[in-house]
């Protein structure tokens, strides 16, 4: 897609319970950004009574020597960070 910018990633967290939604534009979908929204939704709402990720490989962990990711926990984590690093 010339002439449109730089390729962003639209990371996002959605409470179930009030939908209230808490989102962000960034250059990598990264551990990194992921524990940042995580911290602004700490910080301004509170610690949620569980966490629920999807499946993207940024969730997972990869053992050491591993060129392939595996799951960590279940897509469906309920407690933690967001992502495995």
């Amino acid at each position: 897609m010339e002439g449109r910018g730089e390729k962003l990633y639209l990371i996002a967290m959605i409470d179930d319970a009030t939908s209230r939604v808490v989102a962000n534009f960034v250059r990598h979908d990264s551990t990194e950004e992921n524990l940042r929204l995580l911290g602004r939704y700490l910080t301004t709402h509170g610690r949620p009574l569980a966490v629920y990720t999807d499946k993207a490989s940024c969730f997972r962990l990869r053992p050491k020597g591993s060129t392939t990711a595996t799951p960590r926990l279940s897509s469906r984590r309920r407690s933690g960070g967001p992502c495995g690093s």
